[in-house]
């Protein structure tokens, strides 16, 4: 009786301890789920923080390049105007100091008196040498 008592407290300790390692494990697992929830939601946090950090820089970059890019083709813009007011400028600033010469040029040369005869005196003056007239003493 008090060994079948004994036996029987036993059993129940046993039983309680059994139920307790059951309610442990239970609440162990619940933690271990607990922490894997939170640390999937910090991962998370952090792959979205990092895409934001990520994203950032692409825009600040992507900033810069077009500031740059701006830059640029103000730049051309203003290369192809001058261009353009150089190439509209320049007949008139060619041609009105060819015109002076030409002009000059032309002012300059002899103009002959009465057409092919007066040429073809001076082409015969030109081929035969002067004549040498002898002076008298």
């Amino acid at each position: 009786t008090a060994q079948k008592a004994a036996q029987a407290a036993a059993r129940k300790v046993t039983e309680e301890n059994a139920a307790l390692q059951a309610e442990i494990m239970e609440v162990e697992q619940s933690v271990l789920q607990r922490e894997a929830q939170k640390n999937e939601k910090l991962r998370a946090m952090l792959r979205q923080t990092h895409a934001r950090l990520e994203t950032e820089l692409l825009l600040g970059k992507l900033r810069r390049s077009m500031r740059f890019n701006r830059g640029a083709q103000g730049a051309f813009a203003l290369m192809l105007m001058l261009a353009a007011g150089l190439w509209w400028l320049q007949p008139s600033a060619i041609t009105q100091p060819v015109s002076a010469i030409h002009n000059t040029v032309q002012a300059a040369q002899p103009r002959p008196v009465s057409g092919g005869l007066e040429s073809f005196k001076l082409s015969t003056e030109l081929s035969h040498p002067p004549l040498r007239v002898a002076a008298v003493e």
